[in-house]
């Protein structure tokens, strides 16, 4: 039960049931248009019938192209190839992305990256972050954010070659920096990040990095 509930979300955010929707109202509505001028031009029921057939088994198609495809500005742009990683997937459990995080993740130089927000109970929230981290509506979630419009894990951060990066995690509403929808992005120094293009915003700042301690070999400790 648990698997079909999952299966029914992400077809949710695939964008699927909402393809599928339009096609059955679209078939409905021409079918009505047919069947109104079908007389007219003296053709026969049967001529009807194999529409409707066709308009059905059409459906499967439609749903597998609403599946694998999205259409964006630049065209029509197969999902797999619209992430940036293919190593982060929807179906991806949140073990395994933070697993992933946790690979990437190099705070050396990065600094430490402060958010700001403002919580359920309209209680401004501060804290600093050094290690990767999720924005999302579950509890599990550093920065929980009550709001229908964000996705349970909507985005993940981390360091990485001295700089902070975010990355949607195949969000309903996607993922925006300062009024720019992004898959994955490198973040300026200060920034606003929302979850929804109106949704609940995340004041983030890089503070500079301070003088970090390096673990050589042997063991002893020299600062940089």
């Amino acid at each position: 039960m648990a698997r079909f509930f999952k299966f029914l979300v992400e077809l949710s955010r695939s964008r699927v049931t909402r393809a599928a929707g339009a096609y059955v109202v679209t078939v409905l509505l021409l079918s009505r248009i047919i069947s109104d001028f079908f007389p007219a031009f003296g053709l026969p029921v049967s001529v009807l019938r194999l529409l409707g057939i066709l308009a059905i088994l059409g459906l499967p198609l439609v749903l597998l192209v609403a599946w694998r495809y999205d259409v964006t500005p630049e065209g029509v742009v197969s999902k797999r190839q619209k992430g940036v990683d293919a190593t982060v997937e929807r179906e991806m459990s949140p073990a395994e992305i933070t697993e992933w995080l946790k690979s990437r993740h190099n705070s050396l130089g990065a600094g430490q990256l402060v958010a700001t927000w403002t919580d359920g109970d309209d209680v401004v929230q501060r804290k600093e972050f050094f290690k990767p981290f999720f924005i999302g509506r579950d509890h599990a979630c550093e920065i929980e954010l009550a709001d229908g419009r964000v996705s349970r894990a909507h985005a993940a951060l981390w360091a990485e070659g001295g700089q902070w990066h975010v990355r949607d995690l195949g969000s309903s509403n996607g993922t925006w920096i300062d009024g720019e929808q992004i898959k994955m992005s490198v973040l300026p120094e200060r920034c606003k990040l929302r979850a929804h293009a109106d949704g609940p915003t995340v004041e983030l700042m890089v503070a500079a990095p301070q003088a970090t301690v390096v673990a050589f070999p042997d063991s002893s400790m020299t600062r940089i």
